[in-house]
């Protein structure tokens, strides 16, 4: 009963293939800021399939410290809103006199309206909602890398 496409595994997984190479892939490295460990597990695994290098920070601080250390050679900083310390917003801002031309995508599950339009409106380069797909994060990292290097 069921389609010879979704029984025969040569066509199976030429389908698989095929959803692989439609994804978005990117070159560069990437600041992944999480306090969750799975989080910061599966966006890595998932850059890395499409192609960046990561550095994962598990505080607000350790991603200032990170910058401070890579900054010139990160293309993107995935930041969560929500986390212990200092929330996105603070890294965010903090991060902004470090670099005032620094890309940030955010990325968070809930979150306040205000705190990520005021990142948007100060320079920050989209907002992703938790939980996404990983085509979902190829496109959205492919289009904020590509906007800081049209600038």
């Amino acid at each position: 009963f069921l389609p010879t496409s979704l029984t025969d595994p040569i066509d199976a997984s030429s389908a698989g293939a095929q959803a692989e190479r439609t994804l978005t892939q990117g070159a560069g490295l990437v600041l992944v800021v999480d306090d969750e460990e799975p989080v910061r597990n599966v966006l890595r695994l998932s850059l890395e399939r499409l192609g960046y290098q990561v550095l994962l920070a598990s505080s607000g601080y350790e991603a200032l410290d990170l910058y401070r250390e890579n900054g010139a050679k990160i293309v993107l900083v995935i930041l969560d809103m929500l986390m212990p310390q200092l929330s996105g917003q603070d890294v965010f801002h903090e991060l902004k006199k470090i670099n005032t031309d620094v890309p940030v995508l955010i990325s968070s599950g809930y979150s306040s309206e205000e705190a990520i339009r005021d990142i948007l409106d100060n320079g920050g380069l989209g907002y992703i909602q938790k939980p996404f797909t990983i085509e979902e994060l190829a496109k959205k990292v492919s289009e904020c890398v590509e906007s800081t290097r049209s600038k």
